[in-house]
């Protein structure tokens, strides 16, 4: 009776038998240890996944390197022009949260929580943090270049809508100008109109109920009084109206006044 070794020990037998491949890394030749992964070695390196390239084709898919590949990993920008990490003092503000905190400093609510010794995720005014930042975003650049639309927007705020526009395909200027023509950028869930409309993106109950959407970094069902889970439903809505190519069109859904789109369009700078 011959003896047959399983076929994952013999992947695993053959992985051992390779002694390396070429990974080329932001212009150097990297050594790949057999058994590396892209989550591993992206770690390592300051990059990520995505970013990974195998031939031509983007392999974001996969989580193991295959041997014999030549991979390519282009590093973060400003990791390459300026180093590893910086640190930076961070002085939490009212209405910050680990998630808001991460998104304007690209670092993980993992690692902030590590570095700064937290346990829960509960955050106080005026709380010190740490941070290892890779890409310390220019917030005071993105406001000089909106002066009118961003005038007493709550600046961890910007990212937000940022992220949530990347998420649902949108201009993230509109629903910073929709915040402002709404509450002028209330983070109360107090709100409620002469009309029922609730919150800091004025929702009717109905409508949020239809497009409503939990923020990430936030747990439970979609919060109408919630800052964060609006900014989201109000992507996720003009997302599904349309906004992409009928802006006007899906402006005009959120609130049916053609001066209302027009303002919104202004501020902007459509």
């Amino acid at each position: 009776m011959s003896l047959r070794i399983p076929s994952v020990l013999a992947i695993f037998l053959t992985m051992v038998m390779v002694m390396f491949c070429s990974m080329v890394y932001a212009g150097k030749l990297y050594e790949v240890v057999p058994g590396e992964t892209l989550w591993g070695n992206a770690g390592q390196n300051h990059t990520v996944v995505q970013t990974a390239q195998i031939g031509e084709q983007p392999e974001s898919h996969i989580s193991h390197i295959r041997l014999h590949y030549h991979m390519s990993l282009t590093n973060l920008q400003k990791t390459a022009q300026q180093g590893p990490f910086q640190n930076v003092m961070y002085t939490v503000k009212p209405g910050d949260t680990l998630w808001s905190i991460s998104l304007r400093y690209h670092v993980s609510i993992g690692k902030l929580k590590a570095l700064n010794g937290i346990q829960t995720s509960f955050l106080s005014p005026g709380q010190k943090l740490q941070i290892a930042s890779m890409n310390s975003p220019a917030i005071e650049s993105v406001i000089s270049s909106h002066p009118g639309l961003l005038q007493g927007a709550p600046e961890y705020l910007i990212p937000v809508y940022q992220a949530a526009a990347k998420k649902y395909g949108i201009q993230w200027t509109i629903l910073a100008a929709i915040h402002k023509q709404e509450t002028d950028f209330s983070t109360s869930g107090n709100i409620v109109s002469s009309a029922g409309a609730i919150g800091p993106m004025q929702f009717m109950p109905s409508t949020f109920a239809e497009f409503g959407v939990t923020a990430p970094g936030r747990n439970g069902a979609p919060d109408i009084h919630d800052v964060y889970d609006s900014i989201y439903t109000a992507a996720h809505m003009l997302s599904v109206m349309g906004c992409k190519t009928r802006t006007f069109d899906a402006i005009y859904a959120y609130n049916h006044s053609n001066w209302y789109v027009e303002q919104i369009i202004r501020l902007s700078q459509l």
